[in-house]
């Protein structure tokens, strides 16, 4: 698709004064009514993402790029070591152990307080990693359907306190964030961590950005 954009053209004349009723151009440029058409290239929308130019979760306040920053080492690490977790004593031993409220904060480099990106871009649509560890941690032992409601009851607690305490809050209602709605789907739906955590995720969120990093530096 082509946008056409009129536009007109200006010429500068190097010889003479320019007399103050030729002055068209707030430069004082001499003035050539010439009128021009520049292309501009527009891609086609997609129909499956009819928007190509989506990003911060339309919240640029609290969320960072999730397509443009790689995971850093200390998240990749992270990462790693829970999914040891998750083979070794299943997902809700490895929540109850991992997580920034209950547990050892092994998730710390994922912490939004810290200035971090809690939002993974996964297959499912931006995972809030810290919520899915929660939530598990609080629901593995109840009903699917517990899930919601306490979400919810904890997202209200939650803001309630960081009002209390002064703590910036861009989501302060339960669902307005889609990492979280992602988290809350999952864990309903008892999906563990190698679910979005996958050899195509690690691949495409981190390594090929190890690879670039190396050839750029040799």
């Amino acid at each position: 698709m082509y946008t056409r954009i009129m536009v007109a053209a200006l010429e500068y004349k190097h010889a003479g004064p320019v007399e103050a009723q030729t002055c068209a151009s707030p430069f004082c440029f001499t003035y050539s009514d010439t009128l021009v058409t520049l292309e501009v290239h527009t891609p086609e929308p997609s129909e499956a993402h009819k928007n190509q130019y989506v990003a911060f979760g339309n919240n640029p306040v609290m969320f960072v790029d999730p397509w443009g920053l790689r995971l850093t080492d200390a998240q990749y690490a992270a990462l790693q070591e829970i999914l040891e977790r998750e083979r070794s004593s299943g997902t809700r031993f490895a929540a109850i152990q991992s997580g920034n409220t209950w547990g050892d904060r092994l998730l710390q480099p994922f912490n939004a307080d810290s200035g971090n990106n809690s939002h993974l871009q996964t297959a499912y649509g931006p995972v809030d990693i810290d919520w899915f560890t929660d939530l598990w941690s609080a629901t593995s032992e109840m009903p699917p359907g517990f899930v919601y409601p306490v979400y919810t009851v904890g997202k209200g607690i939650w803001s309630i306190t960081r009002r209390i305490i002064g703590s910036p809050n861009g989501n302060p209602w339960p669902f307005q964030d889609p990492g979280e709605r992602t988290a809350v789907s999952l864990v309903s739906r008892k999906k563990g961590y190698r679910s979005f955590l996958t050899d195509e995720f690690f691949e495409k969120e981190y390594w090929s950005y190890k690879r670039k990093e190396t050839d750029s530096n040799k």
